[in-house]
């Protein structure tokens, strides 16, 4: 009997000793934002591949930053142009956002103006993906694509629902 208890306080102490290891070793992946899974994660578990980036004050705190920093062109106002552009634009591992594209133009003036706001964006909190080494599972910056479609008008229309609608 005395060999039974024995050996139950043996094995809870270096159960005990080693869990602590364990968790002080996950408990410092977790401080470096790096989490190593040795085999495939459970398929049962969900876990989020990816984070995207977060602009300060959230999702329409961009549209309200366009709205403030997009200006309509006096050139074109006089000349009655008016649309929709759809700006594409990534945001880098470093939260940059940077790499303008236009996927529906209207006006070379209206798309330097966009360039323009695009390069005043504030950082934002980088996006994360989670990775497969050979070592296992970590977390590494990401870059992600944009869109925001913006409407330009003299009059105070909005015939596509656009959030972001730009008059003089």
């Amino acid at each position: 009997m005395k060999n039974l208890v024995l050996s139950i306080i043996i094995f809870s102490a270096s159960y005990s000793i080693g869990t602590s290891q364990v968790s002080q070793r996950v408990d410092s992946l977790h401080k470096n934002d790096t989490i190593f899974y040795p085999d495939d994660p459970n398929p049962d578990v969900r876990i989020e591949y990816e984070t995207m980036p977060e602009f300060p004050g959230g999702n329409d705190s961009i549209i309200a930053f366009a709205k403030r920093h997009l200006k309509y062109p006096r050139t074109l106002i006089k000349d009655g142009i008016e649309g929709r552009i759809v700006i594409s634009f990534s945001v880098n591992g470093n939260g940059v956002a940077g790499e303008v594209r236009f996927l529906k133009g209207l006006h070379p003036e209206i798309e330097k103006e966009c360039i323009e706001m695009v390069n005043r964006l504030p950082r934002f909190k980088p996006g994360t993906m989670l990775t497969k080494s050979k070592k296992g599972w970590y977390w590494r910056p990401a870059t992600v694509w944009y869109m925001l479609a913006v409407y330009f008008t003299p009059t105070y229309k909005n015939p596509y629902n656009c959030k972001v609608v730009i008059t003089p």
